[in-house]
């Protein structure tokens, strides 16, 4: 296996003759009591968890092909990183739009998320796929305030016209 990430809390790796990413997390200490103590889930389960809740609203994410508490396997998706994507081929309005629409979508849904970075998408045959799953929480008792979420997108978006773009759908909704 070839290593992709190497992080103190996390390392992927990439399985070239099963085609699929293992991506293992290492957590501090006083997260891994709060995933026993289930005030969060394990970084693996939340992956499961958050890639189902974001098929649910039209988001495509990558195929799971095992978790556990602290890892994921998923199939490879043949495609490129939205960012990259976009530095090659300059900025699409057709694919920002359909970026825009799935973080409006994920924010609607309170599902909260701090990066939305272009980063964490793949451009695939014409879809966008989100990816790094783990870190999203969808919460039942203590909810995200939808404008923290806001206005670290702000930040990350670094374009006001993107930003109203969002502002925009939201307060459609």
């Amino acid at each position: 296996m070839e290593i992709i990430v190497d992080h103190k809390r996390c390392k992927v790796f990439f399985d070239t003759e099963k085609n699929v990413f293992v991506k293992r997390f290492y957590p501090k200490f006083e997260n891994r009591l709060k995933f026993f103590l289930r005030f969060r889930r394990y970084p693996g389960e939340n992956f499961r968890y958050i890639s189902e809740e974001l098929r649910k609203i039209g988001v495509k994410v990558p195929q799971i092909v095992s978790s556990n508490k602290y890892e994921v396997i998923t199939k490879k998706i043949e495609g490129v990183i939205l960012s990259k994507y976009f530095d090659e081929n300059g900025y699409d309005d057709e694919v920002v739009k359909e970026f825009l629409n799935i973080i409006v979508r994920i924010l609607n849904s309170n599902i909260y998320f701090g990066d939305f970075n272009t980063s964490n998408f793949i451009f695939s045959d014409g879809e966008i796929f989100a990816i790094d799953l783990e870190d999203y929480r969808k919460e039942k008792l203590l909810k995200r305030d939808k404008n923290e979420a806001l206005r670290r997108l702000k930040k990350t978006l670094k374009n006001d016209k993107w930003y109203r773009y969002v502002i925009n759908l939201i307060e459609e909704e």
